[in-house]
């Protein structure tokens, strides 16, 4: 009978149907631009000395204070950074998945000031095609940096069926993930404090692609 088929006849073969990828790479001369971003730090922190600062005054999903959405035309340092990760490490991640990507360009980028029990909300950074962040500085017991999966409905202890997955990022660490990808940050733990600088970047397509996405 169908029901006493023996169990080798039962194999089972997976089939991945879509991935959701990260890519990661330690950010050359860290330490100089550490230097470079705590200065800014500084600035930002004494405003009222420097008589100047970029600190925006309306909430969003960062609850901590950061530097304008606009920082890389803000700061030299910030606009150095982000052109070294895109001029220089997003074409070989295009490159390695075959990506067409004519060209691309800086659409944002700030800097997080993570200090005691500061955190971000769960959120994603659409419709910027790829986002990256950028980690400073990391204490010892500070965030953590989650990402999720909105589409699983059965969770078991494989990193795949997991709705939620931690990336433990060292200092110097860059990561890259495209902008429909939620993250959050959990509290700051540690006394000192915790920096990121986060950009977001956005793809050019020639006209006729555009005009043939409207139809």
């Amino acid at each position: 009978m169908y029901g006493m088929k023996k169990a080798e006849n039962r194999m089972i073969t997976q089939h991945i149907l879509f991935t959701e990828k990260l890519w990661s790479f330690q950010m050359p001369d860290h330490e100089h631009w550490k230097t470079q971003i705590s200065n800014i730090m500084l600035v930002e922190k004494n405003k009222d000395k420097h008589k100047y600062s970029t600190q925006p005054l309306e909430e969003c999903n960062v609850k901590a204070p950061r530097t304008s959405w606009d920082s890389h035309a803000q700061y030299p340092a910030v606009n150095h950074i982000s052109n070294i990760i895109m001029k220089t490490f997003l074409p070989e991640i295009w490159k390695t998945e075959k990506f067409k990507v004519p060209s691309v360009c800086i659409e944002s980028s700030w800097i997080n000031f993570y200090t005691k029990n500061h955190y971000a909300v769960a959120h994603h950074h659409r419709p910027s095609i790829y986002s990256i962040v950028y980690f400073v500085k990391v204490p010892k017991n500070s965030c953590k940096f989650l990402v999720y999966n909105e589409k699983i409905q059965l969770e078991s202890e494989l990193d795949e069926n997991k709705s939620e997955l931690t990336v433990d990022a060292v200092e110097g660490t860059v990561i890259v993930f495209h902008g429909n990808v939620v993250h959050s940050v959990t509290p700051n733990q540690s006394d000192e404090t915790r920096i990121t600088l986060a950009a977001n970047y956005h793809v050019h397509y020639p006209k006729e692609r555009e005009t043939d996405d409207k139809k």
